[in-house]
């Protein structure tokens, strides 16, 4: 407006007039850019809105599992810590099959009388790896309308910086107590043997690491939801199945001692049950014979009358 306004007082002034105001009304972009416009702000809301269910729904699920979404999403973290750790272990003792096994037992032992500090290394990693999975959610929430504000957002990530900063340092505490150990081990087994062993013991501490922080994890006292009914469905069926191993063991054992007292009378009893309970479902017959003219008599049950003459049977299928 205003530039118009200076444009025409440009001309006026030659006139003796002067333009106070210039405004420009219902102006508005063509029906089909507009409409183009609002398409992309609804599909930018619709983005958002399911973005914020999606996540919502996540953490509905995640607590569902486990009782809390934060527990769940823990528990998550130390199976696949546990399970990569594994998979090192696979892997570098693989690589290490050209050592024979009291050699490389040995060396192990001597690594792992650092076992403090690799534990504080991975202890290290784990917390840092918290620390930015709780900034990246609180990034998210705050930028989704889920809770969290820009002092949240700050706090996280500090938390997370300070968490760096900690595993470097138990990094370097590592590397400064192996600094002798690599360098002997690097003389005597070269390098890549030797960083190959360096990585199977951290392999190892970190396997037993987040399998310790699993078992603790895992109980009733501390699982919620689905996961707590699967575990006391586990823990009923495996009471279950011990009993049932317990009673079949003091059977034996008073077999054992059944035997022990009278083996004959023992062998004796088991051979008349076994026919006992082989023969209490088949047809049986009753034969009789005259010891003066050997004649044999034969008694059948009376469904047997109707079937086939078993005892009389001819070539070719013929019955009398």
């Amino acid at each position: 407006g205003g530039v118009l306004r200076d444009l025409l007082n440009r001309r006026a002034r030659q006139i003796g007039l002067e333009v106070v105001h210039v405004a420009v009304t219902n102006v508005h972009p063509e029906k089909s850019v507009a409409e183009a416009y609002r398409n992309v702000v609804k599909a930018e809301q619709q983005k958002v809105a399911a973005i914020r269910e999606a996540l919502v729904t996540g953490n509905q699920k995640l607590s569902a599992a486990a009782g809390n979404e934060q527990l769940a999403r823990r528990l998550a973290r130390m199976v696949e810590r546990a399970r990569r750790a594994s998979e090192q272990v696979g892997r570098t003792e693989a690589a290490l099959a050209e050592l024979d096994a009291a050699t490389l037992r040995t060396l192990t032992d001597e690594l792992l009388t650092l076992e403090a500090l690799f534990r504080a290394r991975v202890e290290a990693g784990g917390r840092r790896e918290l620390a930015e999975e709780r900034l990246l959610q609180a990034r998210l929430d705050f930028e989704y309308g889920l809770g969290q504000t820009l002092a949240d957002q700050q706090r996280a990530a500090a938390a997370a910086a300070r968490a760096q900063e900690d595993e470097q340092a138990a990094v370097a505490a590592l590397e400064a107590a192996l600094a002798p150990r690599r360098a002997a081990l690097n003389e005597r087994l070269g390098a890549r043997v030797a960083e190959t062993l360096v990585a199977h013991v951290t392999a190892r501490v970190e396997q037993t690491l987040w399998r310790e922080a699993l078992d603790r994890e895992f109980t009733p006292a501390r699982l919620g939801g689905e996961a707590a009914a699967a575990l006391a469905a586990a823990a009923a069926e495996r009471w279950q199945i011990e009993l049932a191993a317990e009673a079949d063991l003091a059977v034996a054992r008073n077999e054992r001692a059944a035997f022990r007292a009278a083996p004959q009378v023992y062998k004796s009893r088991r051979l008349m049950e076994v026919l006992t309970e082989g023969l209490k479902d088949a047809r049986k017959f009753f034969l009789a014979f005259d010891p003066g003219d050997r004649r044999v008599r034969v008694r059948f049950v009376a469904e047997d009358q109707a079937s086939t003459d078993i005892i009389n049977l001819r070539p070719g299928g013929a019955q009398p």
